[in-house]
């Protein structure tokens, strides 16, 4: 996963971070009492990117980390759209291993049925042949075949 690809979908936590701190800094800005200062600013918006930047390292490392184990069932789902989805990739799964087996009866059904309409039509073919080998009477011969 790439590190833009990942911002794309942490897009939500950017922009509410953001929102957070214009929220802060216009309560801040509008305040009567306090004094403005552009070093103050700077340095609550410096805390906020730090704080921001060790979040997004976090969630980019749990989700590198799930990509990697993400096919094995210990690990624990980042979201509950996630584990949603991996409920229903397992039912998803189940039921195609039911349509296989329903495939694989039908297909040694119907090997079965082959095999054993084989085995009787192979005898009364066998019968004709030896009839026609020895001198038989044709009327006998028309009996076997019908």
């Amino acid at each position: 996963m790439s590190f833009w690809r990942f911002l794309k979908y942490e897009r939500p936590y950017l922009l509410l971070c953001a929102a957070v701190f214009l929220l802060t800094a216009a309560v801040f800005a509008t305040d009567a009492q306090a004094s403005w200062s552009w070093q103050t600013f700077f340095y609550a918006a410096s805390l906020a990117a730090l704080v921001l930047a060790a979040f997004l390292a976090h969630r980019y490392l749990k989700s590198i980390q799930a990509s990697r184990l993400s096919r094995l069932d210990e690990t624990e789902p980042l979201s509950l759209e996630a584990e949603a989805y991996r409920e229903a990739l397992e039912t998803m799964r189940i039921e195609h291993i039911r349509g296989l087996n329903e495939v694989q009866a039908k297909q040694k059904e119907y090997y079965d049925f082959i095999l054993s309409w084989f085995h009787e039509i192979k005898t009364p073919i066998s019968v004709i042949r030896l009839m026609q080998q020895t001198e038989i009477e044709p009327r006998s011969l028309e009996e076997e075949v019908s």
